[in-house]
């Protein structure tokens, strides 16, 4: 059991290598996970929790973005760059995805509500901010252009594979599921890695 605990931290390490922790602002308590739940995500078919996985290891959200988002909106982040980055697909400009902050979050949410899975799913969580038309932008204007930055620059960064995909990648990350078809692992390492980071941002206060 330690030595599950320990890997599970180190894959958590590995989706956040980059420092989460710097504040500049805040905008209340922040609870467990961002209010997403573990029951809610075991709830979730097994291509979201797969897309939402992979998303974790291909896009690092800034810590002061993850405060004002709704839980929904932060899996949707995730869940669709695991579709879009999958094999650089997202560098293709044929895509055309936009490389303006907002418009990509726009579309972002655009791809993840798109797939009904993930719309079932999302109403799993409770809201911690007004969702109405509108106010999401509204929250996401307010923040720095260096944490806008940093998203998209870390949306279009190259993709980083799974040992499945390239099992002689150096880089490439370690997917506990990729022997089997249980739903429930990829759930229980998300909602770690969304505790993890939750309590990485408490501590920094």
């Amino acid at each position: 059991m330690e030595r599950r605990k320990n890997r599970q931290r180190s894959l958590f390490e590995e989706m956040n290598n980059e420092d989460n922790s710097q504040s500049e602002e805040s905008s209340g308590q922040i609870p467990k996970a961002f209010g997403i739940t573990k029951k809610g995500l075991k709830n979730a078919s097994y291509p979201v929790l797969e897309n939402i996985f992979y998303g974790m290891y291909n896009l690092k959200i800034p810590g002061e973005m993850l405060k004002i988002e709704n839980p929904a909106e932060i899996l949707a982040n995730y869940y669709s760059s695991g579709i879009l980055k999958r094999y650089d697909a997202h560098l293709n400009q044929s895509q055309k995805i936009p490389n303006d902050f907002l418009d990509l979050v726009k579309y972002l949410n655009k791809t993840a509500w798109g797939d009904l899975d993930f719309a079932k799913v999302s109403h799993e969580f409770k809201k911690r901010f007004d969702s109405s038309p509108g106010m999401q932008r509204k929250r996401l204007e307010g923040l720095s252009s260096i944490v806008k930055t940093e998203f998209v620059n870390s949306f279009f960064s190259p993709y980083l594979p799974s040992k499945r995909e390239q099992p002689n990648n150096p880089k490439a990350f370690y997917d506990p599921n990729s022997n089997g078809t249980d739903k429930k692992v990829y759930a229980d390492i998300i909602y770690g890695g969304l505790e993890y980071f939750s309590n990485q941002l408490k501590d920094s206060k």
